[in-house]
């Protein structure tokens, strides 16, 4: 099931985007690399989507669109 992001997932999403990059990575540290995940209502929502996979529960998939700049 595809769905909109909610607060509740973030540690599933840093942890899926740390594993994602490198496999043997650990979940420390992520927080100074990836601080727009922090955020996600203002980076990512107001002016686009960011939406996760679910299977059986759990996050297995994320993506985001937004705007960079404004429509010509």
């Amino acid at each position: 099931m595809i769905r909109d992001f909610r607060p509740g997932d973030l540690d599933e999403v840093l942890w899926l985007n740390v594993r994602a990059l490198s496999p043997e990575a650990a979940q420390q540290g992520s927080a100074s690399r990836y601080s727009d995940l922090f955020d996600v209502a203002r980076v990512y929502q107001r002016d686009g989507a960011f939406v996760v996979g679910e299977e059986d529960g759990a996050i297995v998939a994320m993506g985001a669109v937004r705007r960079l700049e404004a429509a010509v």
